[in-house]
């Protein structure tokens, strides 16, 4: 059933009054809702002036294509919805990263916006206001907006919303530091540790691939006697605290195996 909405101005602001349908114990459940338009000003004095945003609004609604479960608050979805999901299809310590972004930087900022209604510049103001109140790298700033476009992903993945993913341009802060440079160890250096006497056979070859592979530590870990076949050492595994995770861990997939060549000694 076509519904206009009921126009109301309180203080210096129009709103509009309307049914919506929204989740209830999971169940669809129609409730009546009130929604900020615009505010008051010289283009919008009137009820007749403010109808079309009305409209505008309204129409998604009318035509039925809007599902409940676009009521869902953003946090909620998050919470109960993107978090669990990514325990089951994520690396341990991606499903980690994720978690201290959310409980960290996220959660306690993102209010009770809903999926439906939360926009581009939605995620450019909730990304500012995470830097202003956080001495964090242009890098972790990237984690952040990749984390919520996952999660944004995810609901347009499964149906909870039709629309494109408000992550996508939302923009992150301008003047934010670059994490600092790595320290790498010189040649020289590396020589000198191999060649140390109380080494055993076996510290010496970890160390050296440490050094020459440029495997991550977990890679490094989870590597065997057996990787090591014909001048490659294949690399099939991580090791991440007392998780062994196969192949590369990205989605649902776990099938994929990295042949990497040993480079040979620099000189």
């Amino acid at each position: 059933m076509s519904q206009k909405g009921t126009i109301v101005r309180k203080g210096r602001a129009w709103y509009l009054r309307y049914y919506d349908n929204v989740l209830k114990d999971g169940k669809p459940v129609r409730k009546k809702c009130c929604r900020k338009l615009v505010d008051h000003g010289d283009r919008y004095r009137s009820v007749k002036s403010v109808r079309v945003l009305a409209a505008d609004f309204l129409a998604p609604l009318n035509a039925g294509k809007v599902r409940p479960e676009s009521t869902t608050p953003v946090a909620q979805f998050i919470e109960a919805e993107y978090l669990p999901w990514t325990e089951r299809c994520k690396r341990p310590s991606t499903v980690k990263g994720y978690k201290d972004i959310w409980e960290d930087h996220v959660k306690a900022r993102i209010g009770l916006v809903r999926l439906r209604d939360f926009r581009p510049t939605d995620g450019t103001q909730l990304l500012a206001t995470i830097a202003a109140h956080s001495a964090l790298s242009r890098r972790t700033m990237y984690h952040i907006k990749s984390f919520l476009s996952g999660a944004f992903a995810q609901a347009i993945s499964q149906g909870w919303i039709d629309s494109d993913n408000p992550m996508r341009n939302a923009r992150i802060p301008t003047g934010l530091s670059s994490p600092a440079e790595t320290d790498a160890y010189e040649l020289a250096a590396i020589e000198r540790i191999l060649a140390l006497p109380e080494l055993s056979a076996t510290a010496r070859v970890a160390l050296a691939v440490a050094a020459f592979t440029g495997l991550r530590k977990g890679e490094v870990r989870g590597l065997t006697w057996s990787d090591y076949r014909h001048g490659e050492l294949r690399v099939a595994r991580s090791v991440w605290h007392n998780h062994m995770i196969e192949g590369s861990g990205t989605g649902c997939s776990t099938s994929r195996k990295d042949a990497r060549r040993i480079p040979r000694k620099p000189r």
